[in-house]
């Protein structure tokens, strides 16, 4: 979705410009995050086809996921390591490559090391059901540091 409106931080007044810019609205309810859950939104350009994808325990379309432990960046504020970069491969022969646009787009909560969650814009190579270049978010919540 793309975002419009302004931000004022004082006396400052930051203007969005929708044309470089993507938001979504998150909801969740209850008590607790689940461990260790990543999530990805993925958006195929030109297309109407649209992906979700849980590396959770919920099952759709059977996918290998492969975190990159090499390309990382570690939050000072939590200590926690998140990976920068995925690969999905799809039981349909399928593979996406997934890489984080920035490192550094943690949301601290200061509560509990559950409050924190890693939620940012990723871009996506490879294809899916013939879909080609993608962008999209992934959102990460470790549990343990």
């Amino acid at each position: 979705m793309r975002t419009s409106g302004s931000l004022t931080i004082g006396e400052r007044v930051l203007t969005v410009a929708p044309e470089q810019s993507f938001g979504w609205y998150d909801r969740q309810a209850g008590f607790g995050a689940p461990a260790n859950w990543t999530w990805f939104q993925l958006h195929f350009l030109g297309s109407l086809i649209k992906a979700s994808i849980w590396a959770c325990d919920l099952f759709v379309l059977d996918y290998n996921l492969k975190a990159d432990w090499e390309n990382t960046w570690t939050s000072y504020k939590t200590n926690i390591t998140y990976s920068q970069s995925w690969q999905l491969v799809f039981e349909n022969g399928d593979r996406l490559e997934v890489e984080s646009l920035r490192p550094y787009q943690e949301t601290y909560g200061p509560n509990a090391i559950g409050d924190s969650v890693y939620a940012g814009t990723i871009l996506d190579r490879g294809s899916f059901f013939g879909q080609r270049t993608t962008y999209g978010l992934v959102e990460m919540i470790t549990i343990s540091a």
